[in-house]
Parts: structure tokens; sequence; C-alpha cells
């Protein structure tokens, strides 16, 4: 690190566990919701959005979904961030605790009712580690965002430090802080219209603008946008650093 205002990977970092695979993890949260519902009108032939992104499985675009989050797994596990982190929560472990839960996530289906494009599912079992899964994939991004991505160097987390910070930095930061908040904030709304009783009123008035589907693209969204930030991978910045 050059200072504690800058955010430079250090040289020996290798670069297709930095820039490339930030990148590439970024673009993957930001296309997955957006590619399983154009593959579910093009082989389903359903323009149905459904209730929540992993209900895709059930549909004929499971194997894309599958595919994608496989590969967000393995870039999280390749991924290294600073070599020279020896904190606990360094990135390399939260990467390799994300890509666990994610494949969590991909092969243990999540239980749905039937719709017009597909079969009811209720297994319980897969249906709870499932869900565990995704809530501990959400965290860990918010986490990230949050925490990883706003340090000062590769041991120094910022919130101690931030009036040492430039003003270009304070800024970066509040937009990767202002990511990881609003997941968490979109985790919390969905976990209270989920838990609602089925007969709810409201439950019931907002069921057909399926606010889980949303919710869960706005938090894969937010996610993507703090980590391609992160990785200047579209070329946004200065290319030469890492922020």
């Amino acid at each position: 690190m050059t200072n504690n205002n800058s955010e430079n990977y250090p040289k020996n970092v290798d670069i297709i566990s930095g820039r490339i695979l930030l990148g590439l993890i970024g673009l993957i949260a930001f296309l997955l919701p957006v590619i399983l519902f154009l593959a579910s009108i093009i082989f389903d032939d359903c323009q149905e959005i459904q209730t929540t992104i992993s209900a895709y499985y059930h549909t004929n675009s499971r194997d894309g979904m599958v595919g994608m989050i496989c590969a967000l797994s393995f870039a999280f596990f390749a991924y290294e961030g600073y070599s020279d982190d020896k904190s606990v929560f360094n990135d390399s472990l939260i990467g390799n605790l994300a890509a666990i839960f994610a494949l969590g996530v991909a092969f243990f289906p999540t239980s749905v009712d039937a719709s017009s494009c597909i079969q009811e599912l209720d297994n319980k079992i897969f249906g709870i580690v499932h869900n565990v899964s995704a809530i501990l994939l959400f965290l860990t991004l918010a986490f990230f965002c949050i925490f990883q991505f706003t340090k000062l160097d590769s041991n120094t987390y910022c919130f101690s430090n931030w009036n040492k910070l430039s003003d270009k930095k304070k800024s970066v930061n509040r937009f990767y802080i202002f990511c990881g908040i609003l997941i968490l904030i979109c985790m919390l709304v969905s976990g209270i219209i989920m838990n609602l009783n089925d007969e709810n009123s409201f439950k019931k008035s907002i069921s057909t603008y399926k606010p889980i589907f949303w919710l869960e693209t706005l938090m894969l969204w937010l996610f993507a946008a703090g980590w391609l930030r992160k990785s200047k991978f579209l070329g946004m910045y200065d290319n030469n650093k890492l922020e």
C-alpha cells in the first residue's frame, strides 16, 4: 500500500485473483436474474416472473442457474485479495465462505408453490439448507462491501481512521457502505414479507408484484455495483489501482 488513502494492491497480487475475478463475480451477480428471466421466456414460453430467483431452478432455466452460481462459487474460491492480509477475516476466508454458501444455494433447491410455469416442490430439508445458505451468502456479500472494500490497507479497517481518509476515499467508502447496508435492509424486508401469514391482506396485495424476486435482484445488483466499482473491471476511473 502506498498510503492510507489508496487501496493499491501489492505488486505480488496475481491479477487473475484481483481485478478480473472481482469483475467476473460482479458481472455474474448482475446478469443472473436477467438471464434467468429471459431464458424462461425462451425455453419455457413463460413470461411470468417467478416468486424468487431460486424458483427458476424449477424451470428449464435450472442448468443455467446452477452453472452461473457454480461459476460464481469458483471465482470466490479463487479470489485471494490482499496477499499480505493476515487478519482473521481476510478476503480469502470470506471468499471461501461465500463460495460454500453459493454451492448450498445451487444444489439444494428451494421449496415452491405451483404456478403456471412450475410444479410444486415441498422438500423441507432442502428448503431449509437453501434458505440458510442464501441468508449467509447475502450476509457475506454485505460484509465484503461494508468492511473488506473499505479497508485502508490489508489489515486496517477504515472506521477507526475515518478522519485520516481523503475526501475521495470517504466518498468511495460511503458508496460501498451504502451498498452493504441496503443489502441488509433488503434482507430484513424480505424476511418480514416471507414470514407473514399467507392470508395477510398486505402480503396478498403485493404478491402479484413478486416483491421477493425484486428484492433479491436489487441485492445482487447492489453487490455487483460495489464489486465492479472496486475492480474497475469496466474501465471506470483510474485503471491503475483498486479503490
